[in-house]
């Protein structure tokens, strides 16, 4: 149970960022330490092909390549919508689901 409980916790914080990246598109890492990165210098308009990227680095070892690659796709495709097809939509829909999920325990991973 000790174990569990530090493992949860040394987990959170790339769970927090993991979320916020396939649930809105948005990078929220201020240190560098999230294992899908940006790109800056990269404008607009080569937005999903080279703005962002899988830094194998900062990827913990209990998330594999292949399930880094989904992350770093959703959370592009979400990025894209919003910011490129100016489709935010779904966003009014976002916080009753959320809402719900929370209620229910939260969203294990």
């Amino acid at each position: 149970a000790t174990v569990e409980r530090l493992l949860a916790a040394a987990a959170e914080p790339a769970l927090r960022m993991v979320r916020a990246w396939v649930v809105a598109g948005e990078l929220e890492d201020p240190r560098g330490e999230f294992f899908v990165a940006s790109d800056p210098a990269i404008g607009e308009e080569d937005l999903w092909r080279s703005r962002y990227f899988i830094n194998d680095e900062m990827r913990p070892p209990f998330i594999s390549e292949a399930i880094a690659a989904d992350v770093l796709r959703v959370g592009k495709s979400i990025n894209f919508l919003r910011r490129r097809c100016d489709d935010a939509s779904w966003e009014r829909e976002r916080a009753p689901v959320a809402a719900a999920a929370a209620a229910a325990g939260g969203l294990s991973y």
